[in-house]
């Protein structure tokens, strides 16, 4: 949807003239829960909340990139007081409810890697059903190398999204 569009909405529901509430600004800085914006290459706003509502420690934070553009609504009806962040045409990371735990899983990797253990512990047990046992009750000259490596987180994250 459309900057023009979701104004357009927003005026027909509220009946009022969003030009002096919706605005959109270019990203200078960003800070932990709020950033610097740019309007109309010549006003500079600080202080543009990222959440629009609720303590920012127990909500989803999406950060915008630098340089990207942003639709903000003036939360204290034109007077340019209080902004938030509604839209993002870029984003460089998301945090829900915090990043103390890291980032996210990617399941499909860790899938992947689980697939590759698995197949792994089959040829291992194929091995052991085929390979004679010995008098004192072990296999007698099994030869097994793993095909998986150890996992490393880093390569199973998603670093952009990180949760608490």
């Amino acid at each position: 949807m459309k900057e023009k569009e979701i104004k357009d909405i927003i005026r027909k529901i509220s009946h009022t003239n969003t030009s002096d509430i919706f605005f959109t600004a270019e990203v200078k800085d960003v800070k932990q829960t709020s950033c610097t914006v740019i309007e109309k290459n010549t006003l500079i706003h600080e202080d543009v909340w990222l959440v629009a509502a609720g303590n920012a420690e127990n909500a989803l934070i999406i950060y915008p990139k630098v340089k990207s553009k942003v639709l903000i609504a003036d939360l204290s009806e034109g007077k340019r007081a209080l902004l938030a962040i509604l839209q993002y045409s870029q984003i460089e990371k998301i945090e829900l409810l915090g990043d103390q735990y890291g980032g996210i899983l990617i399941a499909e990797k860790v899938v992947d890697w689980m697939n590759n253990v698995f197949n792994d512990l089959q040829t291992l047990k194929n091995l052991l059903q085929a390979t004679p046992i010995a008098g004192n009750g072990a296999p007698a000259n099994i030869l097994f190398t793993p095909q998986t490596k150890m996992v490393q987180l880093d390569n199973v994250i998603n670093k952009k999204l990180k949760h608490g």
